[in-house]
Parts: C-alpha cells; structure tokens; sequence
C-alpha cells in the first residue's frame, strides 16, 4: 500500500509479504521493517477476501467532494490496485487500511 499527500506531502509505502513480513518506505528510503503478528495478518486477510477486493473498481472511490490535502492510498493485491482517498467511502477499505502496518505504529 503507498499512502500520499497530505497537507505535509506524506509519501510512504509498506509491501506486506504472504508470511506476514513487511518493509516500509518512506519519502523512498527504508524506514523500517517487521513482522504482522499471526492475529494481525489473519484480520489483514479477512479484510482483504471480505471486500472481495478484485471486484472493486481501480478508480479513485473517494468520499464526494474534493480535499486537497486529502491523503490518497494505492492498494495493491494479487496484481489488482485500487485507489482511494479521504474520506473513505467503504468500511471494507477501512479495514484494510487499518490492519496494514503504518511507519508511526499503527
């Protein structure tokens, strides 16, 4: 997942491997790496299968109206992308987004 934009410019981007390891990068430099906990990548997958992910459409699904500093995030999974921005529209993306790890620990 790439996550940008932002009133202070975030570029930053995590690729979470199928054994739960991931790396994160941001403004294109390492910036650190780890591993999902077993409950962690469990719900990751969930979220992923639940959303039936490959059906969602590739365009930008945001909330309606324009934000300029809104943050944008790419999603990729088995080859298939998904762009979405705040504010989210679906709970399913939510989810997803919010079992993926992210650089300030969340």
């Amino acid at each position: 997942m790439a996550t940008s934009g932002g009133f202070a410019g975030l570029q930053e981007s995590v690729v979470v491997n199928e054994d739960g390891s991931y790396t994160l990068r941001s403004g294109g430099k390492p910036a650190g790496a780890g591993r999902l906990s077993p409950a962690r990548l469990a719900e990751l997958r969930a979220a992923l299968e639940e959303s039936d992910f490959r059906s969602l459409p590739p365009q930008r699904t945001g909330g309606g109206s324009s934000v300029f500093d809104a943050i944008t995030y790419t999603i990729t999974y088995e080859g298939h992308r998904v762009v979405t921005s705040d504010p989210l529209p679906a709970p399913a993306l939510r989810r997803i987004i919010a079992a993926v790890p992210h650089r300030d620990g969340r």
